[in-house]
Protein backbone atom coordinates (compact mmCIF):
# COMPACT_ATOMS: atom_id res chain seq x y z
CA UNK A 1 0.00 0.00 0.00
CA UNK A 2 1.53 3.47 -0.84
CA UNK A 3 0.45 5.95 1.79
CA UNK A 4 1.85 9.77 2.49
CA UNK A 5 1.40 10.43 6.39
CA UNK A 6 0.99 14.14 7.46
CA UNK A 7 -0.64 15.95 10.45
CA UNK A 8 0.33 18.46 13.33
CA UNK A 9 -0.26 18.62 17.17
CA UNK A 10 -4.11 17.46 17.04
CA UNK A 11 -4.55 16.14 13.94
CA UNK A 12 -3.27 13.17 11.47
CA UNK A 13 -4.30 12.83 8.11
CA UNK A 14 -2.56 9.51 5.96
CA UNK A 15 -4.09 9.61 1.86
CA UNK A 16 -3.18 6.14 0.59
CA UNK A 17 -4.43 4.07 -2.47
CA UNK A 18 -7.01 1.85 -2.55
CA UNK A 19 -8.24 -0.10 -5.37
CA UNK A 20 -8.44 1.82 -7.83
CA UNK A 21 -9.09 5.25 -5.88
CA UNK A 22 -6.94 7.65 -3.80
CA UNK A 23 -8.30 7.86 -0.12
CA UNK A 24 -7.62 9.99 2.97
CA UNK A 25 -7.68 8.87 6.46
CA UNK A 26 -8.11 11.88 9.01
CA UNK A 27 -7.95 11.10 12.91
CA UNK A 28 -8.14 14.52 14.95
CA UNK A 29 -8.27 14.14 18.83
CA UNK A 30 -11.30 15.64 19.27
CA UNK A 31 -13.22 14.92 16.70
CA UNK A 32 -12.14 11.30 15.67
CA UNK A 33 -12.09 9.55 12.72
CA UNK A 34 -13.17 10.04 9.26
CA UNK A 35 -12.54 8.76 5.35
CA UNK A 36 -12.83 10.42 2.15
CA UNK A 37 -11.88 10.59 -1.28
CA UNK A 38 -8.41 12.73 -1.29
CA UNK A 39 -9.61 15.13 -4.29
CA UNK A 40 -13.08 15.41 -2.05
CA UNK A 41 -15.18 17.86 -3.90
CA UNK A 42 -13.88 15.98 -7.80
CA UNK A 43 -14.11 12.76 -6.16
CA UNK A 44 -15.91 10.57 -8.74
CA UNK A 45 -18.74 8.15 -7.94
CA UNK A 46 -16.58 5.19 -7.55
CA UNK A 47 -13.97 6.98 -5.36
CA UNK A 48 -17.14 7.27 -2.84
CA UNK A 49 -18.09 3.59 -3.70
CA UNK A 50 -14.82 2.56 -1.90
CA UNK A 51 -15.25 5.01 1.06
CA UNK A 52 -18.48 2.78 1.69
CA UNK A 53 -16.18 -0.10 1.30
CA UNK A 54 -13.65 1.06 3.42
CA UNK A 55 -16.36 2.23 6.00
CA UNK A 56 -18.22 -1.08 6.13
CA UNK A 57 -15.12 -2.96 6.50
CA UNK A 58 -13.72 -1.18 9.62
CA UNK A 59 -17.51 -1.34 11.26
CA UNK A 60 -17.22 -4.91 10.85
CA UNK A 61 -13.76 -5.32 12.02
CA UNK A 62 -14.85 -2.95 15.35
CA UNK A 63 -18.22 -5.07 15.52
CA UNK A 64 -15.79 -7.88 15.49
CA UNK A 65 -13.40 -6.10 18.02
CA UNK A 66 -16.20 -5.35 20.44
CA UNK A 67 -17.05 -9.04 20.62
CA UNK A 68 -14.18 -10.03 21.51
CA UNK A 69 -13.35 -7.69 24.11
CA UNK A 70 -16.93 -8.47 25.76
CA UNK A 71 -16.16 -12.06 25.78
CA UNK A 72 -12.83 -10.99 27.64
CA UNK A 73 -14.33 -9.06 29.72
CA UNK A 74 -17.24 -11.57 31.32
Amino acid sequence: MNYTKFGDFDSLYWDFNYRDGRLTLHYNIYTGVSLFPTVFEDAKEAENELVIQVGALLLKKLSEFDGLLDEIIQ
